[in-house]
């Protein structure tokens, strides 16, 4: 873990990362950016979908400091162990806020890979299965959750292709390290505009 994160810190400090030429779109200051798709819970080993918003600012030595939220959503399907209950869903459900410093890096025309790291605030929801009786009967009361607030770190990878007229278009993979693991892992497009 601490041999990725130096590494990250290397590249982005890396003098090799200035970009040659100066183009009309890289005097663009501010990006808002959005996406949706995959994501997955790695403790839980549960899979759901994930969306997120983001706002840049352009700094004068070329990084990037964003601010997102995101908000993520999972499910994990009990095993044998939870007896009557085994085949439910139980969903968990993951609120950020993610401050982070990121470079992008010129790799060809119009085409940037971005590497980001930063510090997060989540709340999670987790819903477990509460036995409640009802007339003898056993039954799943989805209502009893338990909540957590952690702070933790962000990594992303982005890979998009800027068009002249401020339009971003690519893809993202992004994890989260919280209580000393990694947390979360998602994958997906992004859709932005620069101005």
């Amino acid at each position: 873990m601490n041999k990725l994160i130096v590494a990250a810190i290397l590249l982005m400090f890396s003098p090799t990362c200035k970009s040659q030429e100066i183009q009309s779109f890289d005097s663009k200051k501010f990006s808002l950016k959005t996406g949706a798709g995959y994501f997955n819970c790695l403790p839980a080993g549960s899979n759901g979908t994930t969306i997120w918003l983001e706002g840049s600012r352009r700094l004068s030595t070329d990084f990037e400091i964003t601010l997102k939220l995101q908000h993520s959503q999972s499910y994990m399907t009990l095993d044998d162990s939870w007896g009557p209950w085994a085949g439910q869903k139980k969903p968990d459900v993951f609120y950020v806020v993610d401050l982070s410093f990121s470079r992008p890096l010129k790799i060809g025309n119009y085409q940037f890979l971005e590497i980001g790291i930063g510090i997060l605030y989540e709340r999670s929801y987790s819903w477990l299965p509460a036995v409640e009786y009802n007339n003898g009967n056993p039954y799943l009361n989805y209502n009893f959750e338990s909540k957590m607030d952690d702070l933790g770190m962000s990594l992303k990878l982005d890979y998009h292709y800027r068009f002249n007229n401020g339009f971003i278009l690519g893809c993202r993979a992004q994890t989260c390290y919280v209580t000393g693991m990694f947390e979360g892992l998602a994958i997906t497009p992004i859709l932005g505009f620069r101005f």
